[in-house]
């Protein structure tokens, strides 16, 4: 039967992964380090246990095997191990710099692909973004595939249109520390959705940012943002679409009950053939400035011949409120047929018929409403205070198709952004702008309803999808809308944290889940450091004198055939005592008077007074994790910051 493993599938287990070092009995694992000797030397055979062949080197690791041989070379090689605490584990995503001229994907709620073809070096096209400020964006709409010429800034919760057609939305900061601990030139980390409300910080912290940014989401819910154009479809943009632009032509309107009267300038041209009821319909697209809106046109009436406006019924309150523009210059009033210059104070010999000039533009009183208040022809109104006046602006309208859509919300509201005109006088449609998203959208098609007279093929009409939103809105849950199907785990193994060595190196890193301390055999680990190499103690009396020397990475044997790998050599000098830290090798170390020498040093010593093994159980938990790298040489004075990604 045919299935599917989502990538939420990956996305939760990877939020089960991370929320294991935060529960109340919390997930142990552990970052181990080994592997002191050389990948490969003249002196040695390959390490197949490791996946060592013959053209590996120190400085071409091997890539590790995955079988149970693996796991036990993995404790065979280990000298310490770390635990791994909440604070040291982030979801993370790959990361891409904003750089202009260049195209980005945009979310689309139907491409498969999207969260694979960001990490597809072929196809690598990300359809998010991290700035120099390390602002997140994602990208909705990328301008019919464009190039991103402005890159996104703000943190606001609306969306973001720099001016190059794409659209933007602003997701989250990374805070200073993620960015010092969980930043790279790959990967970048993203928070984890809050729970409550962040105290503290400032309005612009990161958290409070993200907080925000969670709280618009859950105001809007099946928001649609955009309305995209399909280029992949033959004549997407349609054909034969009617579309009349009126600019500041909209005089009045007035509202009664479900229905508005608009009075606009001049007449519209009904086609012959057809009647009034030509644009019944379609969209009476109103645009005051402050206001941008679209009604249904019901009818149209043009009036009689003489009068020189006509009137538009549409559903709904389109009524708007008037606004004037304020005018000012050198004033002259014509009183009959004598021009009187005046500075703007003295109206009250004006009458109807007057004509005001500023500016050189001519104004006839038509109505006196008072001294100091006119109105003027060509519905300007004008106010007399000094020279000043306002002038008001009649708002602009367009009768464009009308965009239907049918889907499982409600209260979108969107018009065409029309193309130019062809031959025929008609125009295709080369986008749409989304006026108000609506809500509770899951999903949605969009249609365009031309005038009933003007019918268009299914090959002409315009070719539009709806893009809707994640569950929950975009902004809401940044792991899975990102795909943060990643983890980054960052150990620090700092100076000689631990009483781990500084005088050797190692090449194995390894994640170990839930082992076991030696002690017993059955107690799970859950202290901070262990240290995993066997410590011979030897008094300093009983060291051959003329041949002292015990060095790091010499081989160390035994009378009775045990063999290991010195780690390094600690001195007790209160006690008059070494400590010598050895990975066996084969066979076991024991107390007495049973000698041991190392090779090629030569030191030599006949009694070994005691022996503390390893403070881990060999081969107990899960090898969940390994990694193979160029030598690491640790030092004293040296923080070593690992960094391990998971992909879940």
């Amino acid at each position: 039967m045919p299935s599917v493993l989502t990538t939420k599938f990956r996305i939760h287990n990877a939020k089960s992964f991370k929320e294991g070092f935060n529960e109340l009995e919390s997930t142990n694992i552990y970052t181990g380090i080994g592997k002191i000797t050389p990948w490969l030397d003249n002196n040695s055979e390959p390490d197949l246990y490791s996946g060592a062949v013959d053209t590996t080197s120190d400085q071409n690791p091997p890539s590790p095997p995955d079988h149970i041989q693996g796991e036990y070379q993995v404790w065979r090689n280990m000298i310490a191990a770390k635990k791994i605490q909440p604070n040291d584990v982030r979801h993370v995503i790959p990361r891409f710099n904003y750089i202009p001229d260049r195209k980005y994907s945009k979310y689309r709620d139907l491409d498969e692909t999207l969260l694979y073809d960001y990490i597809n070096d072929e196809t690598s096209l990300p359809f998010f973004v991290v700035t120099e400020e390390f602002n997140v964006y994602k990208c909705l709409y990328n301008a019919d595939n464009g190039q991103s010429t402005i890159q996104p800034t703000g943190t606001g919760k609306e969306l973001i249109l720099p001016g190059d057609g794409y659209v933007w939305k602003y997701m989250y900061t990374i805070n200073a520390g993620d960015a010092f601990k969980f930043m790279t030139d790959d990967y970048i980390p993203v928070p984890d959705v809050l729970l409550e409300a962040p105290t503290g910080g400032g309005d612009c912290s990161p958290n409070n940012l993200q907080w925000e940014v969670q709280e618009y989401a859950k105001l809007n819910i099946g928001k649609v943002d955009v309305i995209s154009r399909m280029h992949n479809e033959p004549y997407s943009s349609g054909q034969g679409y009617i579309y009349v632009n009126g600019p500041s032509g909209v005089l009045t309107s007035d509202n009664i009950g479900e229905e508005t009267t608009v009075t606009i300038k001049g007449k519209l041209t009904i086609p012959d053939g057809t009647g009034n009821d030509y644009y019944n319909g379609m969209t009476f697209h109103l645009n005051t400035g402050d206001l941008e809106s679209a009604y249904k046109i019901v009818s149209y009436n043009p009036l009689t011949q003489a009068e020189e406006n006509s009137e538009l019924v549409v559903e709904g309150d389109a009524s708007f409120v008037e606004k004037f523009e304020t005018l000012a210059g050198t004033v002259s009033i014509n009183q009959g047929s004598n021009e009187v210059l005046g500075d703007g104070t003295s109206f009250q010999n004006l009458e109807v018929g007057d004509v005001i000039k500023i500016d050189g533009i001519n104004y006839t009183v038509s109505q006196i409403l008072d001294d100091l208040n006119l109105n003027l022809t060509e519905n300007a109104s004008t106010t007399a205070s000094g020279v000043a006046f306002s002038k008001r602006i009649n708002p602009d309208y367009q009768i464009l198709p009308r965009v239907s859509v049918e889907g499982d919300g409600e209260g979108l509201i969107a018009i065409p952004i029309m193309g130019p005109v062809d031959d025929q006088g008609f125009h295709g449609i080369d986008e749409v702008k989304v006026l108000n998203g609506g809500s509770n959208y899951t999903k949605a098609n969009v249609s365009f309803e031309n005038s009933t007279y003007k019918s268009i093929d299914s090959l002409y009409q315009a070719k539009f999808e709806v893009i809707i939103p994640p569950p929950g809105y975009h902004g809401s849950d940044p792991i899975k809308e990102l795909g943060g199907y990643f983890v980054m785990i960052n150990t620090k193994f700092k100076y000689d944290e631990g009483g781990f060595t500084v005088d050797n190196d190692y090449r194995q890193i390894t994640l170990i889940k839930d082992p076991k301390l030696n002690s017993d055999g059955t107690t799970i680990a859950s202290s901070d450091y262990y240290i995993q190499s066997k410590s011979l103690i030897i008094s300093t009396t009983n060291i051959d004198p003329n041949n002292s020397i015990f060095k790091a990475d010499d081989i160390l044997t035994q009378s009775n055939g045990a063999t290991g790998i010195i780690v390094d050599i600690i001195e007790d000098y209160s006690n008059d005592q070494k400590e010598i830290r050895v990975v066996p090798l084969s066979g076991e170390f024991v107390t007495g008077n049973v000698g041991i020498e190392s090779s090629p040093s030569g030191g030599k010593v006949s009694i070994i007074d005691d022996i503390i093994h390893e403070e881990l159980k060999k081969n107990s938990g899960d090898i969940i994790f390994v990694e193979q790298r160029r030598s690491v040489l640790r030092d004293k004075g040296q923080v070593e910051d690992i960094k391990i990604i998971l992909e879940f």
